[in-house]
């Protein structure tokens, strides 16, 4: 949870932490840092094969699967959207951001919601997908 009017910075620290689980092969610990949409239905396991299955569509094309590597190592930079002004209605705030795969930074990214709630604001997983 954070706080009732994150900065931009908390956010940011927020899907940061949350893609050091996933680095680390956890999950389900990256999932409950989160709300989800329900909408997708995400489980520890669906997120793992998405990122897994990133790059050519076709399974005959695809020749290996992919794992989530350390931010601070990964070459080339991330792409991070966060944005206040033009968000879905009663959203804080709208966040893409990309994952560094096998390391380096992808074109794979994570969208998230930021909702206010009576203890503080959610971040809420909508999506994973390539952009």
């Amino acid at each position: 949870m954070l706080l009732a009017f994150p900065s931009d910075d908390e956010i940011l620290a927020a899907i940061r932490s949350w893609i050091d689980d996933l680095v680390a092969d956890d999950y389900a610990t990256a999932l409950s840092r989160t709300e989800l949409d329900p909408y997708y239905q995400w489980t520890p396991t669906l997120l793992k094969a998405v990122v897994a299955s990133y790059g050519p569509s076709s399974k005959a094309l695809q020749t290996r699967e992919w794992t989530v590597t350390p931010r601070t190592s990964a070459s080339g930079s991330p792409l991070v959207r966060l944005e206040r002004s033009y968000v879905p209605q009663g959203a804080l705030a709208y966040v893409e951001h990309t994952l560094p795969l096998d390391g380096q930074w992808s074109d794979l990214t994570a969208a998230f919601r930021v909702e206010p709630r009576a203890e503080g604001a959610a971040l809420i997983l909508e999506n994973v997908r390539v952009l």
